[in-house]
C-alpha cells in the first residue's frame, strides 16, 4: 500500500511537472486558442509552486475545451498538432481534479463530477456561438 502512495504521488506531481512544461512550449497558441481570460487563468497556473493548491476552474476547463473541439475542427491540416498541443492542459486538468477530489469517498467524488458535467451542458450555447 505505501508503495502505490508513493507511486501516485509521483504521477500526480508528473501531471503539473507536464502542464508547466507544456506552458513553456506551447503558451504562444494556447494564447492564440485560448479566450484571453482563460489563457491568464492558465498562465497563473504554470507559475504556482504550490501544486496542493492547484486548482483549473470548470468553466476555463469547459471553454478550452469548446475552443479546441471548434480549433480542431476548422484546422483539417493541422489537426494532429493541434491536438497535442492540448495534451498539457489535459494533465493540469487532471491534476486539478486529483486535488479537488483528495479526501473525499466515491459519493463525494461522483457529485464533483456530475458537477462538472452539468458544467459542459449549460455552456453550450458558448460552443454554439464560437462555432458560428
Amino acid at each position: 500500500m505505501h508503495i502505490t502512495i508513493q507511486r501516485n504521488v509521483l504521477i500526480f506531481l508528473n501531471l503539473i511537472d507536464y502542464f508547466k512544461m507544456g506552458y513553456r512550449n506551447f503558451k504562444g497558441i494556447w494564447g492564440e486558442i485560448l479566450e484571453k481570460e482563460d489563457f491568464e487563468v492558465i498562465k497563473k497556473l504554470a507559475h504556482n509552486d504550490s501544486k496542493k493548491r492547484f486548482y483549473l476552474p470548470s468553466e476555463v476547463w469547459v471553454r478550452i475545451v469548446y475552443r479546441y473541439a471548434k480549433t480542431f475542427h476548422s484546422t483539417p491540416r493541422q489537426r494532429m498538432k493541434v491536438l497535442s498541443t492540448m495534451i498539457p492542459l489535459y494533465y493540469g486538468r487532471v491534476g486539478s481534479l486529483v486535488n479537488e477530489l483528495n479526501g473525499k469517498n466515491a459519493e463525494d467524488a461522483e457529485v464533483v463530477f456530475n458537477a462538472h458535467a452539468e458544467v459542459f451542458e449549460s455552456m453550450k450555447s458558448y460552443l454554439i456561438n464560437i462555432w458560428k
